[in-house]
């Protein structure tokens, strides 16, 4: 009996350890995708939404006065996700993706990560605006 345990207990274990190393290329891809949009604009946010299911990104990249020049969203499961452009993007500045889904009571996971990426967006550019003005 307490070799068989062992023996569960020992496949779990390896199977966590092969689930994380499987995970490395997936992050480096994901990094290195994310380091070419932030290329794309002189602003940009990243909003993450958790689930059991899987995470959601969303990246929003804007010029200095919040007009949306793109947003990126992460498409895809586990180890073969990555970022692919949104297409249905309809707002032109963040200031419309909060008045949007500000009162929203069921948000999907992605427009909680396009949320979060505006309000990021927010507090950065109004930091921004304080520095220049001090």
């Amino acid at each position: 009996m307490n070799g068989n345990l062992f023996g569960v207990v020992l496949f779990f274990l390896v199977m966590v350890v092969v689930s994380k190393l499987m995970a490395l290329p997936q992050i480096r891809r994901l990094n290195k995708q994310l380091l070419e949009i932030r290329k794309l604009g002189p602003v940009s946010s990243v909003g993450l939404a958790r689930h059991w299911k899987g995470n959601r990104a969303y990246v929003l990249v804007t010029d200095k006065e919040g007009n949306i020049l793109c947003g990126y969203k992460t498409s895809g499961n586990f180890v073969f996700s990555g970022f692919k452009e949104d297409l249905d993007l309809g707002e032109k500045n963040y200031r419309e993706i909060i008045e949007n889904l500000q009162y929203k009571k069921k948000r999907t996971q992605f427009e909680k990560a396009k949320y979060m990426a505006a309000e990021y967006l927010e507090k950065g550019l109004e930091e921004q605006g304080q520095k220049e003005a001090a």
